[in-house]
């Protein structure tokens, strides 16, 4: 950019990396521009000649690098480290060692990859089940006489079990120990 050295710069130093003093908006543009004559990319404005066009690339890099560790940043990482820690397997007391060795020897598979779980009991208290058979048997006698005053509900019933039979969640006992 060539600039006659007889004109006036508004901003004589405007080729230099510096903070910026005015930005202008376009409403005021023609406001402040005098007249029509520009001299190559110069114009003549209310605050004196300025040059129009692009300038080289200024590149002005400013860095800074800081490290600061205090006696905070210590303990927050050591509270962090104590939270992430993996911490080792509870102790068991014997009674939950007895229960989940009894998980493990009474739960399998059958043929069809369904889990066969055994009635977890206790040692000693297969007593208080009491005649749990009797009751059972006399609950079902109150149901049949139930479903049959009821026909709808009946049909209800035995449609549900038989879908749990189709699904095999359900099957008839064939003897005594079942």
């Amino acid at each position: 950019l060539v600039i006659p050295r007889d004109l006036k710069l508004a901003d004589p130093g405007f080729f230099k990396c510096s903070g910026i003093d005015i930005l202008l908006g376009q409403e005021v543009f023609y406001e402040l521009h005098k007249t029509n004559q520009t001299i190559q990319f110069c114009g003549k404005w209310m605050l004196g000649w300025v040059p129009f066009g692009q300038l080289g690339y200024c590149a002005q890099t400013k860095g800074v690098h800081s490290v600061l560790i205090g006696n905070s940043l210590t303990v927050a990482m050591e509270k962090f480290w104590q939270l992430e820690e993996v911490k080792e397997a509870s102790k068991l007391t014997d009674e939950e060692k007895e229960c989940e060795t009894s998980f493990v020897q009474s739960v399998s598979r059958d043929s069809s990859g369904r889990y066969v779980v055994k009635l977890p009991l206790k040692n000693g208290y297969e007593m208080l089940l009491g005649d749990s058979k009797e009751i059972a048997l006399r609950r079902l006698k109150q149901l049949e006489r139930k479903l049959s005053c009821d026909v709808q509900l009946k049909s209800g019933y035995g449609e549900v079990l038989r879908e749990y039979c189709a699904n095999g969640y359900l099957k008839e006992a064939s003897g005594e120990g079942e």
